[in-house]
């Protein structure tokens, strides 16, 4: 699940150098290996013989195949909770293999700027940049991209250039999406990658290609005491602590984790412990550890205090502080505990608990909407300390913290039950719910299309766990078929409207205003096929609906979806040649977004801009109303950078020029609209004279 890519930080200041012929690397003779501070021998490391065969079977140089277009990249994709040898294992791997590669480049993943140190560390050893050269990190980036496409290379053994084989590993992704903008797309070699994040596998993240994944799982028993007894010190491998029974019953109460395992003789030593039975003593104590465990499931960067110190109101969690004087008692107690646990990642019985209560607090605090359009303009917030925060804001910080829930969860059978899920799944499906509409209204059909997928995917698996069937559920479904239908899928939306038709009916509290949506998502499927008389009948019944509950125009329900039916009904009398009511349906709609959401809305701009091409086909000495609505559709188009949208608005602009008869102006204008246009759609090289409205047109697919 998604923390949002970090965002460059413009204040550092870039240099323009000139794009730089294609290099040729210097290599030694046993390869260019550039694996910053990692030691790839282990002498201690055991199993794994199965993993590692599988990564040689995607990721070996023998199986390449130049050839094959589609498939360059080879991918490997290793998922995994913390600690259980995810980086151990691709380690091993380059130890025993790294004779079959001529370069093999190791990238620390796990942020933006921890990639670019790692990338600059590869230019510099590729001599693509010299160690004392100023460049930004584009220029490098696209530097070390264009020599994967074409790894030019030479060596003492080898005097003429020669492809180079290499592979990449990206270690510790944390947010896939930061790949996008360094992943070798195109090249011939061979990346691996090391994640916790188990939602890599999602269709956002489809720039991956077609991957291999592979998700790890725990030492055996047996595999973990022959791991715990390479690392106790070989004097005290004689003494009674070390016995087989003892052993075993080590591991197994850190759950046969790598990383806890090798930690502890360490722990034993720092505690001065006598042996492993003294070790297990606290794995005994059925009491819950401290009440701010529940820090151990939420993201480690940027834990907001105010969760911990004052919980929502209404929220009861046994044994969690209420008064910033418990909180300090509690944190004492907690510090007090850190060291001992350390990466023990102590049993389920004990994690049970916090990982409820994280659960139960995160969903007690997401803004949860039924709608995209609801973000920041409830009227009936409640007034505790997060009611000061937008949607927005309140999403963005509590994000990290509920992948970071996903991730846990998706990784290990901990702490889980039906509650757990259902409670995770809704958040999950509210997320992609909210992303895919802001997609949608800026535009961007393909992430409007990722996201869909998934809000309907989390829905269904909530509705699974709870063996119930939700009105979510239902919008899911028709949100769907929105998406599909700007990709002109109709079939497949219409099964999806039927679909959530279904649902709807057969919920407890279903009535006829329930149907809108559906009845919407119809009539928009005979506007495409020109059936106006079925589009304008639809949209007819879903108002009268929405009057009988709402009133006439709907502006008290603070929701903008009888305006959406009012746009809708204009749309589709406009279809059918009646200028008059098309233009009347715009008003009322235009209206009703003005009362619930904000002058400077998205939706005030998508009807403003329909009113303005109402009156220059139908009022063309009417200039000052065309005038005065494309302006307003452009400033606020502008003011949220929806490209899409401000080109197909400078390009009416010119219409409007023309018809005033500034035809120096509008051809500036014309230049500009063409600019911008060829900036999104850049295969299309087209001259001016050779475009058209309808050009404009299909780059805002909603």
């Amino acid at each position: 699940m998604d923390t949002p890519p970090q965002p460059r930080d413009e204040s550092v200041p870039t240099f323009s150098i000139a794009t730089t012929p294609t290099r040729v690397a210097k290599f030694p003779p046993e390869g260019l290996h550039v694996l910053g501070s990692q030691d790839v021998h282990n002498p201690n490391s055991v199993g794994r013989q199965s993993n590692l065969q599988s990564i040689g079977n995607t990721c070996s140089p023998d199986l390449w195949t130049s050839t094959n277009e589609d498939e360059k990249l080879k991918v490997f994709i290793i998922i995994g909770h913390s600690g259980i040898g995810k980086t151990q294992i691709v380690k091993r791997y380059i130890h025993t293999r790294k004779q079959c590669y001529n370069a093999i480049f190791w990238i620390d993943a796990k942020d933006r700027d921890s990639i670019l140190q790692s990338i600059e560390r590869a230019a510099i050893a590729l001599k693509l940049q010299d160690q004392n050269e100023i460049a930004d990190t584009e220029t490098i980036t696209t530097r070390f991209k264009s020599w994967l496409r074409k790894p030019l290379y030479k060596s003492d053994s080898c005097y003429q250039n020669a492809l180079a084989k290499w592979l990449i590993v990206f270690d510790d992704v944390n947010d896939p999406q930061i790949l996008m903008e360094f992943w070798p797309a195109g090249a011939n070699g061979s990346v691996t990658i090391t994640t916790r994040n188990p939602t890599i596998k999602e269709p956002e993240y489809s720039f991956l290609g077609n991957p291999y994944y592979e998700k790890i799982k725990p030492f055996t028993v047996e595999g973990s005491v022959i791991l715990l007894r390479k690392h106790i010190p070989i004097e005290r491998r004689e003494y009674s602590y070390s016995a087989s029974e003892i052993c075993r019953a080590t591991v197994t109460a850190v759950e046969c984790i790598p990383a806890a395992i090798v930690q502890i003789p360490r722990i034993v030593r720092h505690w001065l412990m006598d042996d492993l039975e003294e070790f297990l003593d606290p794995f005994n104590d059925e009491k819950v550890s401290s009440p701010l465990s529940v820090v151990a499931f939420l993201d480690p960067v940027r834990i907001p205090e105010g969760i911990l110190t004052a919980p929502p109101q209404g929220l009861l969690l046994y044994n969690f502080p209420q008064t910033i004087g418990q909180y300090e008692q509690a944190r004492m107690e907690f510090a007090q505990e850190v060291m001992r646990a350390e990466v023990l990642q102590i049993g389920a019985a004990r994690n049970q608990p916090a990982f409820k209560a994280t659960v139960q607090l995160l969903s007690s605090l997401w803004p949860f909407a039924t709608t995209p359009q609801q973000q920041g303009l409830h009227k009936d917030v409640p007034t505790d300390h997060w009611a000061t925060h937008s949607r927005s804001a309140r999403c963005k910080q509590l994000l990290p913290h509920i992948r970071h829930l996903m991730t846990i969860f998706a990784d290990s059978d901990k702490g889980r039950n039906k509650q757990d899920a259902q409670e995770i799944c809704l958040i999950m499906g509210d997320l992609h719910g909210t992303r895919a509409a802001t997609a949608s209204m800026s535009q961007d059909l393909g992430l409007a299309l990722q996201h869909a997928h998934p809000q309907k995917y989390f829905q269904e698996k909530h509705c699974e766990s709870s063996g119930i069937s939700t009105l979510k559920l239902a919008e899911s479904s028709n949100d769907l078929a929105k998406v599909l239908m700007a990709k002109g899928q109709f079939a497949r939306a219409a099964e999806l409207l039927q679909k959530s038709e279904t649902i709807l009916k057969e919920l407890p509290e279903y009535t006829r205003v329930s149907l809108f949506s559906v009845l919407g998502g119809w009539a928009w499927i005979h506007i495409h096929a020109s059936h106006s008389k079925d589009a304008v009948r639809l949209f007819r019944a879903a108002l009268k609906d929405r009057e009988d509950e709402f009133g006439a125009d709907d502006i008290m329900s603070h929701r903008p979806r009888t305006g959406n039916l009012f746009f809708g009904l204009g749309c589709a009398y406009e279809i059918g040649g009646d200028i008059k009511e098309s233009r009347k349906y715009l008003y009322r709609a235009l209206i009703q977004y003005r009362f619930t959401t904000a002058h400077g809305h998205l939706l005030t701009a998508k009807v403003s801009y329909k009113l303005a091409l109402n009156y220059m086909q139908n009022a063309p000495t009417n200039y000052s109303e065309a005038k005065n609505f494309r302006e307003h559709a452009a400033k606020v188009y502008k003011a949220k950078n929806i490209r899409p949208e401000i080109t197909r608005t400078t390009y009416t602009f010119r219409k409007l020029l023309r018809l005033d008869g500034d035809e120096d102006e509008g051809r500036i204008v014309l230049d500009e609209a063409v600019r911008i246009r060829r900036s999104l759609v850049k295969d299309d090289v087209r001259d001016v004279e050779l475009l058209h409205v309808v050009d404009f047109d299909e780059l805002v697919p909603f």
